[in-house]
């Protein structure tokens, strides 16, 4: 019987094989991944400046909508 690490790196072997038949799946995968990640960080980055950070005004927790 095959330990999880066996069958684990069997699996990364066969992928690795599979990967490199189709090198434009590849790429195209690493591209969107790359622009999912640059997305996710510049809204994260946007709401962190404009809602996530406390105001900076004196006696903030006055203030009301």
């Amino acid at each position: 019987m095959r330990t999880r690490w066996q069958a684990m790196f069997s699996d990364l072997k066969f992928a690795l094989r599979q990967l490199k038949k189709s090198p434009g799946f590849v790429v195209t995968a690493i591209v969107t991944l790359a622009l999912g990640i640059g997305a996710n960080a510049v809204v994260f980055s946007v709401l962190n400046a404009l809602i996530l950070r406390p105001v900076r005004v004196p006696h903030a927790q006055n203030l009301y909508r």
